[in-house]
């Protein structure tokens, strides 16, 4: 599959993608350097204020990090917990 390696610092694995990917202090978010992100608004493509599972896999930063960046666990990224991915990986 992809052209690339994830690392984080407290776990390792292989994955698809583009870039080495490498962990930020930020709560296991792992992110590329060349990393860029979609405006929240782009993502959540139903417009009901949150981004789900699935319309996160259009960001490929965005999906590989997805559980990390959802603090409270409910399945769908609020606007700041994205803006609070962003920040942290920027």
């Amino acid at each position: 599959c992809g052209r690339g390696v994830w690392v984080s610092s407290s776990f390792s694995f292989a994955g698809c993608g583009r870039g080495v990917w490498v962990s930020s202090s930020f709560s296991g978010i792992v992110f590329a350097g060349e990393a860029t992100f979609p405006s929240f608004d782009e993502l959540d493509t139903n417009q009901d204020g949150a981004v789900s599972q699935e319309e996160a896999i259009a960001s490929e930063a965005v999906a590989a990090n997805f559980n990390a960046a959802d603090a409270d666990g409910d399945g769908l990224l609020t606007q700041q917990e994205y803006d609070d991915l962003v920040s942290h990986t920027g």
